[in-house]
């Protein structure tokens, strides 16, 4: 594993263009520069081009739309636009049509984003993968069906699964990360930071002042309902980490 990690810091020397058939997100990098090549733009240029579509007042959040041609050949090395590209030189001027078009185009990354990851058949980094295009594979490792369901014997990751098992199926605010879980109904927190814990020992929650704020009633106001409180806290917790 030293070797293989030694051998991925090496290949990080040469960019994403490296490791982009190993590392999610240089695979993604590289995905989604050759789609913007192959609809005309290049990659530097994205920037300007988001800017000439928010003057016009056009969003690029992505609609509801599922295409079927977006799964791409290969993320392969060498992606930078060509020079005879008619979008390799800047441009000065931003037609509206192109805008839009660039708007449409901006709306299929975001759908590639959420594809990349998608479970089944039709994720991207499934077909890839089912293609053998990837590198990403770890020789000797097995079991991982069993993995899936079953923590390590011992470290935090056993630590983390007895503490969520706890707290699963219970009714409350609960949030869960790699340095920490929290049960916020419960006003405790489980501290993960260190890799090699071996039992849960939960201490109690410090909240932050804007989250005690909220608990007690801001300015002298009745607090609102448990619920509300449980949500907004929930949503700013996450916010504030």
């Amino acid at each position: 594993m030293c070797a293989r990690w030694r051998a991925t810091l090496a290949r990080l020397e040469e960019g994403a263009e490296g490791v982009a058939t190993e590392l999610d997100w240089a695979i993604k990098l590289v995905l989604f520069r050759r789609h913007c090549e192959r609809r005309g733009f290049a990659w530097d240029e994205l920037p300007a081009w988001s800017a000439a579509a928010a003057r016009l007042g056009l969003s690029l959040q992505p609609r509801a739309r599922a295409s079927e041609d977006l799964v791409p050949d290969r993320p392969a090395r060498g992606t930078s636009t060509p020079a005879s590209s008619p979008s390799a030189s800047p441009r000065r001027d931003f037609p509206k049509e192109e805008v839009k078009r660039f708007v449409a185009t901006a709306r299929e990354l975001f759908e590639i984003d959420m594809r990349f990851g998608q479970l089944g058949e039709r994720g991207i980094f499934t077909a890839l993968d089912r293609a053998r295009l990837l590198g990403h594979h770890v020789d000797g490792v097995g079991d991982v069906e069993g993995a899936m369901t079953t923590p390590p014997p011992a470290g935090r990751a056993k630590v983390r699964g007895a503490a969520i098992g706890e707290l699963a199926g219970r009714r409350g605010c609960v949030s869960a990360d790699w340095q920490s879980v929290r049960d916020l109904t419960g006003r405790r927190w489980l501290d993960l930071s260190d890799p090699f814990a071996e039992e849960v020992s939960w201490q109690p929650e410090a909240l932050p002042p804007i989250q005690q704020r909220l608990l007690a009633g801001a300015e002298g106001r009745p607090a609102p309902r448990e619920s509300l409180v449980r949500a907004r806290i929930a949503a700013l917790l996450g916010r504030e980490r």
